[in-house]
């Protein structure tokens, strides 16, 4: 919430006597209609304060919620959106009048009241500000009612699963564990939610340590597993409390620690469930692997069918048929810069896949795709090389494995598969609604090139 007010200041080109203390008293928007010019404005209170100093021409601002005595200091390349805030001081009636012009539907003021005569008595007041802020925040954590941390799952449900270096614990086939760079990502495979239920990445320290700075402090504890609450405190209202919860989890490893976080939630009711994952992991080598987790029971069978002169299996439900272009039938695939399938190259071929339901019938909610092909002698590719091309568009890639990736792209998943016979290359792509429904083809569809 105090973020935008850290994007206001910059050198301005006047300069005055000597240096000067100033308290915020109030602010004054003249015109207002860009959101966050408004949420700007609001940003400042009276607990804030200024000092001008001419010899540097640079207003430094304390923010009251900030810790520390370290002021913030801004020219105009740190402003947000790339425009050009124009902020002019002035000194008239004994106040500091600072100017805020973004353009001239966006005009304000910030009206200052002296605050002290020399240095020591200002920042006795910036800490006194600062504490009163503090202390209104630990009164919200010490008002928060007692959270009882759940125990185990009695039933025995859970799979343990080796992530490396260390073990966790999981709900049988609940989660798709995606590793990227520098963390594993735990997706809900029920239901088109992307988000990930929380993280588990490598730290060089004790994450939970960190939880401060990010203005989080703990209502429950059970050595490194906290649940924490982001407190609150408005100045004008006087009015504090919680804003959102975060359930972490931080253990030693070889060379440091190994750290869970969730996102932040609006309830600890929504986090207290993943209070047994998360309090499940190990330092240990153990467990099935992510592969065997996320592909429980995998099934590669399926019925031959052909695509011209691709041999292959597909699951029962799905039928190839031919495509004829002409008039207003036409398709176009990129998958890399030199691997185009499109109804305008004679040398290109597209045989359309379709899922039907037991009626034979088709819908929206059923996967489609198809299978391309394209006669190319000269060109050589692997999937590797289209992962790295996908990657380059901005498409996150959640799986791979030896002809196929998987992601999501606008809303639906996505496998793609690929093999190179003769001079032909061939892709099969098809589109999911929901991640369980792509993840099953995914994993069948590994031996699907006969």
């Amino acid at each position: 919430m105090r973020s935008f007010a850290l994007l206001l200041l910059f050198f301005p080109m006047l300069s005055f006597a000597q240096k000067s203390y100033w308290q915020v008293e109030q602010t004054k928007p003249v015109i207002v209609t860009s959101l966050f010019f408004d949420a700007l404005m609001q940003e400042f209170s009276s607990l804030d304060y200024l000092t001008y100093d001419p010899t540097t021409g640079s207003i430094l601002y304390y923010d009251a919620y900030k810790r520390g005595l370290q002021p913030a200091s801004f020219d105009s390349s740190k402003l947000s959106e790339k425009k050009e805030w124009e902020v002019t001081p002035k000194i008239a009636d004994g106040k500091l009048k600072v100017l805020i012009y973004g353009n001239n539907n966006n005009i304000g003021f910030i009206v200052c009241k002296p605050a002290a005569d020399n240095e020591p008595a200002f920042l006795e007041k910036v800490k006194a500000s600062k504490m009163l802020v503090h202390h209104q925040l630990m009164e919200a954590v010490k008002e928060h009612p007692v959270v009882n941390l759940p125990k185990n799952n009695p039933e025995n449900t859970d799979v343990e699963v080796n992530l490396g270096a260390y073990s966790l614990r999981l709900p049988r086939d609940k989660y798709f564990i995606v590793r990227t760079a520098d963390s594993y990502q735990f997706l809900p495979k029920t239901g088109d939610r992307p988000e990930s239920d929380f993280n588990l990445f490598d730290a060089g320290f004790n994450d939970n340590d960190s939880l401060s700075n990010r203005g989080f402090w703990p209502v429950a504890k059970e050595e490194n597993l906290w649940l924490s609450i982001h407190p609150y405190y408005d100045w004008k209202t006087k009015e504090k409390g919680a804003g959102g919860y975060l359930l972490t989890n931080s253990v030693p490893v070889s060379g440091g620690y190994v750290s869970m976080a969730t996102a932040q939630k609006e309830s600890a009711e929504e986090l207290l469930p993943l209070v047994p994952v998360f309090r499940s992991l190990k330092a240990e080598k153990k467990g099935i692997s992510r592969d065997a987790y996320n592909f429980p029971g995998c099934n590669t069978e399926g019925v031959k069918q052909a695509a011209g002169a691709l041999a292959i299996t597909l699951p029962p439900a799905y039928r190839i048929r031919e495509f004829h272009t002409g008039g207003s039938n036409f398709y176009s695939f990129g998958v890399m810069d030199s691997l185009i399938f499109s109804s305008d190259d004679p040398n290109s071929q597209y045989y359309p896949v379709e899922e039907t339901d037991k009626n034979g019938n088709r819908s929206l909610e059923l996967a489609s795709g198809g299978i391309y092909a394209l006669k190319k002698a000269r060109f050589s590719t692997d999937i590797g090389k289209i992962a790295a091309d996908f990657e380059k568009e901005g498409i996150n890639i959640l799986e791979q494995d030896d002809n196929g990736i998987f992601y999501r792209y606008h809303g639906s998943y996505y496998l793609l598969r690929y093999i190179r016979k003769g001079g032909t290359h061939y892709v099969y792509s098809m589109q999911f609604r929901t991640l369980q429904r792509c993840l099953s083809e995914f994993c069948r569809s590994r031996k699907i090139f006969l």
